[in-house]
């Protein structure tokens, strides 16, 4: 059986709007330097912006104890409410 580890596990999911995913990106790095393990979830179209603007490789190599994650932010790409208010990075809740 496995030991449980003890470096804590922090999971960080920013508000999916402007303005907040690159500031919490830095906390989790800075936390993840300081010894902690980080996983940071996204939606999939935030994660995929990310992908693009970022070396995930690199980043993931300087820092082994960091991890991303995305989940389904519920619409299709060809809904035209997910085009319209992703690119005005607004969330709109039903």
């Amino acid at each position: 059986m496995e030991q449980a580890s003890n470096i804590p596990h922090v999971v960080i999911l920013p508000f999916p709007a402007q303005g907040h995913i690159k500031p919490m990106l830095r906390l989790a790095e800075l936390l993840c330097l300081a010894g902690l393990h980080v996983t940071f979830v996204n939606s999939d179209h935030n994660h995929a912006r990310l992908l693009k603007s970022m070396d995930v490789t690199a980043f993931c190599r300087r820092l082994p104890g960091f991890r991303f994650e995305s989940l389904p932010d519920g619409l299709t790409p060809e809904h035209p409410t997910h085009r319209r208010h992703t690119k005005l990075g607004l969330v709109v809740f039903y």
